[in-house]
């Protein structure tokens, strides 16, 4: 039988490399095999030898003395070592990972000190090469020394290989300082430490064994997940997080976790009081299987300085068991702070697909007021989730640059379920950029909605609501933009709320008698802003408002100039809260002593004062109750207040153009409260304000109630 060395694949690919590149293939371990009983011919495939039995460091890599196409390299086996037999050997690159040759080798036996038959044993493998210079050798002091006279060291100093950490650390009477890896843990080596046999802290110390390594490179595969997705991994991931953590407070290395290509299958997966961490995945996709309820697929419970990049999905199976891909939040206990804390997080590059909600902030709970901010998203994704992200809580921010967050089709058979791109309440939500979209979902349906604001659950904060600012981002939405504290909390603060769209565009389409920004919340007084340089259009002409607010107080600073194509122009199009605008106050009439008689009664103001010249803009016949204007106008705006016990309960109030109702006046207690923008005004316009009162009744709240006027010539 012939025996002969083959250089594999992948060592052809590191000497390639190396011509390229002008460096040189480090030779640094052997490994011996028994062939599990017979002897194999070398493969160019092979990755691993067929049973290792034992490995040492390359004692010596020379050019052969008669053919310069020839290296030669030789590792010694110690006296002390044996009762094994070599039929292969194979040669590692200096990370022991990359098999660069494997060779058929005579049988021989290794016997022990113990078998009356010790020897010191010298394996060399010949290569042949075109080009010599590209390889070297690479020798730790502390694994193999150059000289035969320094075998007694090596005796001591070999190297083992365990198929996991139980192996490792169940090993009777290990040499101090013996070297020996763990398959798995790729990147780096263990060395035993006779003084801390006693130490164990589950991964980078286990029983007096050390892992040497700049970093800590962590992959779920070392623990037994199937990245087939034939198995379920849940345990195996959950190990590795435990590992990740434990790793954080030794805080001797920065720990990496990588999460290797593949489908895995998953319960759920809780990374906790992790700390200057990194997570890397190159590929992977995580099924949640999971047949109970489940907060998440992979939850972040309290963490600092996290980072979690590369390509990784999480898939819901259109699983309504899970609330959403991925949770992050802060709870009591943590041991980077007791009150719980997550803050620092970048997440860069993650999908959430088909769930109930792709990405979850905070949680919707009572009192929710701890510290998770500085959250940033970064290229993400959500496909099929009914709501894209969720941020709960009076104290979460975050922000998402370049994502595109779809709210879409995960039950398409029903219409009344709750969808939105957006669902924020509470806290600050910046978005840069990206898309916000649910232009998938079909216009009839009756529950969904772009971006949906309500304040957050907290007595200590007094219920806020948010601060939402988005920017340049395009808009695709076949539902209304914005609903502010629909169905939400009583007793509000929104103080320091503001809802900002900057520099977007993009196409809303809700159906016909829906309006694109509403505030339902007669309370809110925050400020909602859109700039003139938004654009937003429609495919179909709208008749319909573009903002109308409950709420009299909130700011308005909404330029006309955003709603594009076959949108409501003008001011006109905005209805209630307090306009941001260049109008001039040209008119107040003010004063009630109206005896009113069941029916319609067009209300009558008895004073009459203003600003400017009034002649020249507006005339107000005391006798009828009309109000006109002079000429037409781009812009008419009326401020109405009526403060008279006279209106409570007893009839409604409206605004009327040329004898047509256009809008009703709220009502709340003895007050009635009116904001309307109209546009485009002629001068034979008409407008009155109508009384239909179910009784007789008198007026008498004098200068309490009045109107304004004004207007864009």
């Amino acid at each position: 039988m012939s025996y002969y060395t083959k250089i594999t694949k992948a060592g052809l690919t590191a000497i390639t490399a190396a011509i390229n590149n002008k460096f040189k293939v480090p030779i640094t371990y052997m490994a011996f095999g028994d062939g599990n009983g017979y002897v194999p011919v070398p493969n160019e495939n092979a990755t691993s030898l067929v049973n290792e039995v034992y490995r040492v460091g390359v004692n010596k890599v020379e050019i052969h003395s008669k053919n310069p196409n020839w290296i030669v390299c030789e590792a010694i086996i110690p006296s002390a070592v044996g009762g094994f037999n070599i039929r292969e050997v194979a040669l590692y690159d200096s990370t022991g990972n990359t098999m660069l040759a494997i060779a058929s080798y005579p049988p021989t036996y290794k016997p022990t000190v113990e078998e009356g038959a010790a020897k010191i044993q010298t394996i060399r493998v010949v290569l042949q090469v075109e080009n010599t210079g590209n390889f070297e050798l690479i020798i730790d002091p502390d694994i193999v020394l150059a000289t035969e006279a320094s075998l007694k060291i090596i005796d001591k100093k070999k190297i083992t290989i365990f198929d996991d950490l139980d192996q490792m650390s169940n090993t009777e009477h290990p040499f101090e300082k013996e070297f020996s890896f763990v398959k798995g843990f790729n990147g780096g080596f263990f060395q035993f430490n006779k003084s801390k046999a006693n130490i164990s802290n589950g991964f980078n110390i286990i029983k007096g064994w050390e892992r040497h390594v700049n970093f800590l490179q962590i992959s779920p595969l070392a623990f037994g997940a199937d990245p087939t997705g034939q198995r379920d991994s849940t345990e195996a991931f959950q190990k590795w997080s435990e590992h990740l953590t434990l790793t954080t407070y030794n805080q001797i290395y920065p720990p990496v976790g990588l999460i290797d290509a593949g489908y895995y299958i998953v319960d759920d997966i809780t990374l906790e009081d992790l700390s200057n961490c990194s997570i890397i995945s190159l590929g992977a996709v995580i099924y949640g299987n999971s047949t109970t309820k489940k907060s998440s697929i992979l939850k972040i419970k309290n963490a600092m300085s996290l980072r979690i990049t590369g390509s990784l999905t999480l898939h819901g199976w259109n699983n309504e068991n899970y609330e959403t891909g991925l949770l992050i939040t802060a709870a009591d206990g943590s041991r980077l702070d007791p009150a719980g804390i997550a803050n620092h997080i970048d997440i860069i590059g993650l999908t959430a697909r088909n769930l109930v909600c792709g990405f979850q902030i905070g949680e919707d709970l009572q009192d929710y007021d701890k510290h998770v901010a500085e959250l940033h998203f970064i290229g993400c994704n959500t496909i099929f989730c009914r709501t894209s992200v969720r941020n709960y809580g009076s104290q979460t921010e975050s922000s998402f640059d370049g994502c595109t967050l779809a709210s879409g089709y995960f039950d398409e058979t029903d219409s009344n379920v709750y969808h939105s791109v957006l669902d924020i309440r509470g806290g600050i939500v910046e978005i840069t950029g990206g898309s916000l979209v649910n232009s998938m979902l079909p216009r009839e349906f009756s529950n969904h909605v772009g971006i949906d604001i309500k304040p957050a659950k907290s007595i200590k904060y007094k219920n806020p609501y948010p601060v939402v600012s988005i920017c340049g981002t395009h808009i695709e939405l076949t539902s209304k933009l914005i609903n502010i504290g629909h169905g939400g909390l009583t007793n509000t603060n929104s103080k320091l709320s503001s809802i900002s769209i900057l520099g977007c565009k993009g196409w809303i389409s809700p159906v016909q008698n829906t309006e694109l920004i509403r505030v339902w919340d007669p309370n809110f007084i925050g400020k909602i802003s859109v700039d003139p340089s938004s654009n937003f259009y429609t495919s179909e002409q709208r008749t319909v408002h573009n903002v109308i607010s409950d709420s009299l107080q909130c700011v308005l600073n909404i330029s006309p100039l955003a709603f594009g194509e076959n949108m409501r122009q003008g001011l006109g199009s905005i209805v209630g809260g307090k306009t941001i605008h260049g109008l001039k106050h040209v008119t107040r009439v003010h004063a009630l002593s109206q005896t009113l008689i069941a029916g319609i009664n067009v209300i009558k103001f008895n004073s009459y004062s203003g600003e400017g010249d009034l002649s020249r803009y507006s005339n107000y016949n005391h006798s009828t109750g009309e109000i006109k204007l002079k000429h037409s106008a781009k812009t008419l705006k009326i401020e109405l207040m009526i403060d008279d016990n006279a209106i409570t309960a007893n009839g409604d109030i409206y605004l009327k153009k040329n004898n047509n109702i256009i809008a009703k006046v709220l009502k709340v207690g003895s007050m009635g409260l009116l904001i309307y923008t109209d546009s485009n005004i002629l001068e034979s316009d008409v407008y009155t304000i109508v009384f239909e009162n179910k009784s007789p009744t008198q007026f008498g709240s004098g200068v309490g109630s009045y109107m304004d006027l004004y207007m864009e010539t």
